[in-house]
C-alpha cells in the first residue's frame, strides 16, 4: 500500500515536529483561547459556578481530542495524503468548537457537540486505517507463513 500510515520507529532520534502538526496546535490554541476568554467573562460577572461547569466541559471536549490526534501521531508516520486531509479536517472541528464556545456557556453545546463530532470521525477513520493496515499485515502473514515452514522443512 503505497502512502500508507506506517507504524514509527520506537528508535527515531531527534524527531521535530511538521509544520502541519504546529499549525494544528495553533488552531487548538485559539480555540482555547475562546473557551478561557468565555470563562473570564463568567467569572468578572460573578458567575463562577457556571463558568467553572462550562469551562470544564468545553475544555475537555477540546482537550481529549487533541490528545487522541497527538498519541496518534506519535505511533503513526504522518506523511501519507489520507493523513493530512484527516488533520485538516480535525482542524475544521476544533475551529466549530471555538466558533461555538459563546453559545456553550449560554447553555446551547450543539457547536461544540457538531466540532467534537468532526474531530472524532476522523480520528475514528485513521484507527479504522490502522486497523486496515494490521489486518492486510495479518493475512499477508497467514498467506506467507505456511510456504515459509513448509520451505524450512525442505532445507532441514
Amino acid at each position: 500500500m503505497k502512502n500508507s500510515l506506517k507504524v514509527r520507529d520506537i528508535n527515531e532520534k531527534n524527531r521535530t515536529a511538521t509544520p502541519l502538526e504546529l499549525f494544528y496546535d495553533l488552531i487548538f490554541v485559539v480555540a482555547i483561547a475562546h473557551v478561557a476568554a468565555a470563562f473570564h467573562h463568567d467569572f468578572a460577572h460573578n458567575h463562577i459556578g457556571h463558568g467553572v461547569v462550562s469551562f470544564i466541559m468545553v475544555f475537555m471536549a477540546i482537550w481529549w481530542t487533541w490528545n487522541q490526534y497527538t498519541w496518534f501521531a506519535s505511533s503513526f508516520d504522518n506523511s501519507s495524503a489520507g493523513f493530512k486531509l484527516a488533520t485538516f479536517w480535525q482542524m475544521v472541528g476544533a475551529l466549530v468548537i471555538a466558533a461555538g464556545v459563546g453559545n456553550a456557556f449560554n447553555g446551547d453545546f450543539t457547536m461544540v457537540i457538531f466540532g467534537y463530532v468532526i474531530i472524532r470521525s476522523s480520528g475514528i477513520w485513521l484507527w479504522l486505517r490502522v486497523a486496515l493496515l494490521i489486518t492486510l499485515n495479518l493475512k499477508l502473514q497467514a498467506d506467507v507463513m505456511p510456504w515459509a515452514l513448509y520451505c524450512v522443512r525442505l532445507a532441514g
